[in-house]
């Protein structure tokens, strides 16, 4: 409480209570957030309701984790030219008016682009919300500190809406939901025109120097990367002419982009930021995380809702759980990572808790297990995935400067929210297929006609038996070879050498000095 106390949110008008103020920085975070997390808690509603395919409904879910994704390297160039009334206001109107739109239209491609725009602003709201609280949460602006309470936000939330919104849903209908969000956002713009005046840190600094080019063409690479990995199961991969031409019109903009950054001084991420070596490894370890993150959607809920017939709210109120192992994750990052550096044996032990969650459900696959069983496992993954973001992401600041930081955090956010869980899913759901394909054709040649007919089943019950069976197998072995992958995996680690630190500070630099780096930037670009 004494850091509440010691600084100010200064963009407010002065008759705001300092403690109020720093409270609605946090819900109006969260009524973003929520925004965001609507469209991919609706995922199954709006294949039923919309008529869309499954793919679809990935893509556009997606396509503004990739709008999110490429702002950072931009976010504090937005921050020191326009003021936080004025990002949070248009931010607001431009969300306000993507969830009108999408109430608008039922084109894909539309909704992948109004999505995309979405995410960007959505992105840009929270970081400025954020940074205004952060000599609150840490006056010394350390690394742990903030990182815990920022992705405790950023992830729990989307832990704790997915129920309510499969609730609000199930009562209601999904139009209702984006009314609700508009209502909320409106608010959300009364309480920022009326409390938040005009307020910037130091002179204006022009957006001049931002390599426009740059930014479109990484746009327009991530989602042809993510078009590809989405649909190529649908379209049979390169039998299609659709991803044929994904795939040329991809080489074309790499292409673009390499010319690009060789020609601009400034290019949108430096080829520095990319030759760190570690970040390599970090950018590893993230790709593994979300193809085990992609598990829980492709095998643990249609297990819960084909076999053993949980229904999608009691599916979603297992967020919960992994909410509470993300709060506990967070305390505890909160409390012991302020002064340390030895992060190798946390990132060991986070994945160790992932493998204990993939041995949990590989021997929870039968068809008479219940509900309960599954709280602790959601505890677990809950605990080892915020710890692993946490941990992983302090891990950056450690090995790359905070001037390339944010660029590297985009790097990150490639496989991180852009390109992982998507990649993840299309592994797992193309093995799946290979597995039950196999385990039909070996359950199936067991079954002759003779022991049809002295079989008590029915020809249709029979069938049945045999799809969860299959089912049920597939899934056992694809949690199997997660595991064997995932030890390999531990294995690597135990073997990796220590990294060894050089002129490493525990905190964030100060805003001036931030604002020092962005000037002396843009003079080297003259």
């Amino acid at each position: 409480m004494k850091a509440m106390t010691g600084h100010r949110i200064r963009c407010f008008r002065n008759f705001v209570p300092d403690p109020v103020r720093f409270w609605i920085m946090i819900v109006i975070s969260l009524i973003y957030l929520l925004s965001g997390a609507a469209h991919m808690a609706s995922m199954s509603y709006q294949v039923n309701g919309l008529s869309l395919l499954q793919e679809d409904t990935i893509m556009i879910g997606y396509m503004a984790f990739i709008g999110m994704n490429v702002s950072f390297p931009m976010l504090f160039r937005l921050r020191f030219r326009f003021t936080t009334r004025s990002i949070l206001l248009v931010s607001t109107v431009v969300i306000i008016c993507c969830h009108v739109a999408i109430l608008e239209t039922a084109n894909v491609w539309i909704l992948c682009i109004i999505n995309f725009i979405a995410g960007f602003f959505r992105m840009l709201a929270v970081f400025e919300a954020m940074v205004c609280v952060q000599l609150i949460l840490t006056p010394t602006r350390n690394y742990a500190v903030f990182y815990s309470v920022v992705f405790l936000t950023v992830q729990g939330s989307s832990q704790l809406f997915s129920p309510i919104v499969a609730d609000i849903i199930h009562a209601y209908s999904l139009h209702y939901l984006h009314y609700l969000i508009i209502l909320l956002l409106f608010f959300t713009f009364l309480v920022v025109a009326f409390l938040i005046r005009h307020y910037r840190e130091g002179k204006r600094i022009p957006l001049y120097g931002i390599d426009w080019n740059g930014f479109i063409l990484w746009s327009i690479i991530l989602s042809l990367i993510l078009f590809i990995i989405t649909y190529g199961k649908y379209y049979e991969w390169l039998a299609s002419s659709q991803i044929r031409i994904a795939l040329v019109v991809l080489v074309i903009a790499g292409g673009l982009q390499y010319l690009n950054i060789k020609t601009v001084k400034r290019p949108y991420i430096s080829p520095t930021a990319w030759r760190y070596p570690n970040l390599w490894k970090i950018l590893l370890l993230f790709g593994v995380i979300y193809i085990l993150q992609a598990a829980p959607g492709l095998l643990q809920n249609p297990y819960m809702a084909g076999i053993l017939h949980f229904d999608q709210q009691n599916i979603a109120y297992l967020n919960y759980y992994s909410l509470a192992g993300m709060c506990l994750s967070a305390v505890i990052c909160y409390y012991y990572f302020r002064n340390r550096k030895g992060l190798r044996p946390f990132i060991i032990g986070g994945y160790g808790l992932f493998i204990l969650y993939l041995l949990l459900m590989y021997f929870y696959i039968n068809p008479e297990c219940n509900i309960e069983r599954f709280y602790f496992p959601s505890l677990i993954r809950g605990f080892g995935l915020l710890w692993l973001y946490i941990i992983l992401t302090l891990y950056i600041s450690y090995v790359v400067p905070f001037m390339h930081n944010f660029q590297s955090l985009c790097i990150i956010g490639f496989m991180r929210m852009s390109l992982g869980t998507p990649l993840g899913m299309s592994v797992i759901d193309n093995l799946m297929l290979y597995f039950t394909r196999k385990n039909i054709m070996l359950l199936s040649s067991e079954v002759d006609a003779l022991k049809i007919q002295t079989s008590e089943y029915s020809l249709i019950g029979l069938q049945e038996r045999i799809t969860r069976q299959v089912s049920m197998l597939s899934i056992r072995e694809m949690y199997g070879y997660l595991i064997i992958a995932s030890l390999i995996l531990l294995i690597a680690l135990l073997f990796e050498k220590k990294v060894k630190l050089r002129k490493f500070s525990f905190s964030f630099p100060s805003m001036s000095s931030i604002r020092y780096m962005i000037r002396r930037g843009m003079k080297n670009t003259n």
